[in-house]
């Protein structure tokens, strides 16, 4: 057995049983947060967005579209501009284009 596979085994063994030190916990939503959910939702569901931005990334923000397009940060700049929010306070949506694999 190599040194590097004794100190692989000797690391593995000391860690504690179970893995993590301490147990994960769940905390509830904010309410940010659960918007934030919702918009994306709505995005990625409602016929009138589907229909409008095929092929598209979108920014949902207050059930409204923000910004689009189908450059990722162009679209994330937008938003921030319009909405004054961090891009980690926004959600990005891709809306697919069903039939844009399809051959014409």
């Amino acid at each position: 057995m190599s040194t590097e596979s004794q100190a692989a085994e000797t690391s593995f063994a000391q860690m504690p049983q179970g893995g993590l030190s301490q147990p994960a916990t769940a905390r509830p939503l904010t309410a940010e947060q659960r918007q934030r959910l919702a918009d994306a939702a709505w995005a990625e569901e409602d016929p009138q967005v589907i229909a409008s931005y095929p092929g598209e990334f979108v920014v949902p923000y207050g059930r409204r579209i923000v910004a689009h397009g189908r450059d990722v940060q162009a679209v994330l700049n937008e938003a921030t501009a319009k909405t004054g929010r961090k891009i980690e306070e926004l959600v990005i949506v891709g809306i697919d284009a069903p039939l844009s694999d399809v051959p014409h």
